[in-house]
């Protein structure tokens, strides 16, 4: 958690920290109460069963997706979730706690991310730190200053 703060902040990019009880899943912030401004996101961590590639999906949290129709329109893509060993040593972070900020460990670029196109709309954007009892709020030029480190595809969910 202390290297996303480091990079965010070696990078001038400005937050919101909240600090909250830990959210397992899309829809637990809600039920516990917990109220984070901005865009709420969820992220997963995706592998091509053909190629092998590794994906960082990274999408609002009302974005519906179909892994097969997805995978079509990313050229024919099989995905399925990739295991949390990979996850681990790929993007330094636990299941249930996947967020765009794991992207900052991939140093070898073995993971494309993959932005939905309402995060970048967004005025401000909340992201775990790669823990679930904490959230992370940007606006839209410190996100988009965030994302512009690494490669990404935007993608319309819709």
């Amino acid at each position: 958690m202390n290297e996303i703060l480091n990079f965010l902040k070696e990078l001038e990019i400005d937050y919101d920290l909240y600090e909250h009880p830990p959210i397992h899943r899309v829809g637990d912030d809600t039920a516990l109460g917990i109220k984070v401004p901005g865009h709420q996101t969820k992220n997963l961590f995706l592998k091509d069963k053909k190629s092998k590639k590794y994906f960082l999906v990274s999408m609002s949290q009302d974005s519906k997706m179909d892994l097969k129709e997805f995978g079509k329109k990313l050229g024919g893509k099989k995905f399925s979730f990739g295991k949390a060993d990979d996850l681990k040593g790929l993007l330094n972070v636990e299941p249930g706690s996947v967020s765009i900020f794991g992207k900052i460990f991939d140093t070898d670029s073995m993971v494309e991310l993959i932005v939905d196109q309402k995060l970048l709309d967004a005025g401000l954007v909340a992201f775990h730190p790669n823990i679930n009892t904490q959230t992370l709020v940007l606006d839209s030029q410190n996100f988009k200053k965030f994302l512009n480190q690494f490669q990404f595809i935007s993608f319309d969910f819709n």
